[in-house]
């Protein structure tokens, strides 16, 4: 009887695992379907965003023309004449010597921001109206656009901690701060160069793409929907970044010349493509048919 009994107890166990085990999984696909349906929904929404954001932008090239960029860039100073009150204001409520010296630094400069300012807005309006002639002026956009990021991100820094106690943060700035010049040359004659090969590569690309099979399969992966031969990361033959490797496939090279190459311009650039290594390295995407 008690046999039984145990018997009884243990089906009843197994009987409840399994129920619990059938809802769990129940519960897995309903979360997964549902997961899926939001997904798809967030993406209709986001293509939607996006439509709509280009009409927007159409719309405001169309109705203000040249002057579009002027009147960005003058509501983007008055944003940032806002934020430099509010700074102000809490350097004076705060007593922080910090806040008052960051606005102070922001109001002494406004006038090369909205320079600036001015340079991208009427670029990209360049851009959208006269791609062919405005994409020689992109790469002196960039150079001075990163060029301008390192010096404020580096000056903010020193207004905001001061007494950083990190002398590898410290020297790093300090050789950024000395090197922005060469750092400028050095993103511009890559982009011109990389300009030129995108140019130059394209309808070699394009006649090759069409003259087998095999030739478009291997363009679905190589190039873009525009006809231009796409860079990627090497995962093959890399030491660090793939950076090298990568633009030695993209030429069809031996790896060993652009690594040569690279340590010339590293001693002839002073250190700076090291950090220009980094932001390639951040910006390149890997090959996505190589193994990492």
């Amino acid at each position: 009887m008690t046999t039984k009994k145990k018997e009884g107890m243990d089906d009843r166990v197994e009987d409840f695992a399994e129920e619990v085990g059938q809802l769990g999984k129940n519960v897995g696909k309903q979360a997964q379907k549902h997961a899926k349906t939001f997904e798809q929904r967030m993406k209709t929404v986001g293509d939607e965003l996006e439509a709509k954001g280009k009409q927007m932008e159409g719309w405001y090239h169309r109705t203000f023309g040249v002057l579009g960029p002027l009147i960005s860039s003058i509501i983007g100073i008055i944003i940032l004449g806002a934020i430099i009150w509010i700074f102000l204001l809490l350097g004076t409520k705060t007593n922080s010597a910090a806040f008052s010296n960051l606005s102070s630094f922001l109001l002494a400069h406004i006038a090369l921001l909205f320079g600036v300012s001015l340079l991208f807005s009427y670029t990209e309006y360049g851009n959208k109206i006269y791609p062919k002639y405005f994409r020689w002026v992109t790469p002196i956009t960039t150079a001075a656009g990163i060029v301008v990021a390192f010096w404020l991100v580096i000056n903010i820094l020193y207004i905001l901690v001061p007494d950083l106690e990190l002398p590898i943060i410290t020297s790093a700035a300090a050789t950024i701060l000395t090197n922005l010049v060469i750092i400028f040359l050095c993103i511009v004659i890559v982009g011109y160069i990389a300009l030129l090969l995108l140019i130059t590569t394209k309808p070699i690309v394009q006649e090759a793409a069409k003259s087998s099979c095999i030739q478009k399969e291997s363009s679905k992966t190589t190039t873009t929907e525009d006809g231009y031969k796409q860079l990627y990361r090497s995962g093959n033959k890399r030491i660090l970044g793939g950076i090298c490797a990568g633009v030695a496939e993209y030429f069809n090279v031996d790896p060993v010349l652009i690594r040569l190459l690279w340590i010339i311009g590293l001693f002839v650039s002073a250190g700076a493509l090291v950090l220009i290594y980094f932001i390639f390295w951040i910006i390149i995407p890997r090959n996505p048919r190589h193994h990492w």
